[in-house]
């Protein structure tokens, strides 16, 4: 994964990393931001892009109040933790999202596991417990800062109390 920090952007810094990240790997992937995914494609050869299907979203925290937070009532659907035999279902669902067969299963399970992530799934408790939504939330307690991603669902109310559910439990925003 490449990032550059945004006061260093402008600068031909990423380009250059481009160049010596793209040479010898065949099996890649680009997310990166909309509007700079035409340029990527173009010049790297990337022809999976994903984006019609991520939004970038980001809040204050300090504007976040979380008492009126209620939890809709889900038919069928039960939001908890992922335990070790929901893996596999999460990959399936992963690559259904991204409409692309890209394996990114090692990459997904440590992404979801690290300090200071809190990664929630919700199931279908009537249909062989099927994952039909994910949704992970990185907190940079030093800035304040909290990053969403891989999140996606089958229904926006899925989604909706997917997200209210994994806000409950970060510690950053609790009195």
């Amino acid at each position: 994964m490449l990032f550059v920090d945004p006061k260093y952007r402008g600068q031909k810094i990423g380009t250059a990393l481009m160049n010596k990240f793209s040479i010898g790997f065949q099996n890649r992937c680009l997310i990166s931001e909309p509007f700079m995914s035409e340029k990527y494609a173009k010049s790297y050869g990337y022809n999976k892009i994903p984006e019609d299907n991520m939004r970038d979203l980001e809040i204050k925290i300090d504007k976040i109040n979380l008492s009126p937070l209620l939890l809709s009532s889900l038919n069928g659907v039960t939001i908890r933790s992922a335990n070790e035999s929901d893996w596999p279902k999460i990959f399936e669902f992963d690559r259904k999202m991204l409409k692309y067969n890209i394996q990114r299963d090692k990459f997904i399970q440590l992404f979801c596991t690290q300090p200071n992530s809190y990664f929630k799934i919700a199931v279908n408790s009537s249909n062989n417990n099927d994952v039909v939504g994910i949704c992970l939330l990185r907190c940079n307690h030093k800035i304040k800062a909290i990053f969403t991603g891989p999140f996606y669902a089958d229904t926006l109310e899925i989604a909706e109390n997917l997200f209210k559910f994994v806000l409950l439990f970060i510690k950053l925003l609790r009195p």
